[in-house]
């Protein structure tokens, strides 16, 4: 369970990240196999090529909804 500061961190953040969470994982994603390319082969290439697997985190996967 989270304490009431991280709660209240969730909640102030959860704005920013559901307005730009698709640019955030855009880059994590970049960057993360940029610097560590034997990621790649635990992702699914075709998720990240088509933007599918930025698109899911980016969007929190619904637990941007239950931060609220």
């Amino acid at each position: 369970m989270l304490n009431l500061a991280q709660r209240d961190l969730v909640r102030a953040t959860a704005p920013v990240l559901k307005q730009h969470g698709v640019a955030l994982t855009t880059h994590f994603y970049a960057r993360m196999f940029q610097y560590n390319p034997e990621l790649k082969q635990i992702f699914n290439e075709g998720n990240q090529q088509s933007g599918a697997q930025q698109q899911a985190a980016g969007h929190g996967g619904g637990c941007l909804r239950r931060a609220y």
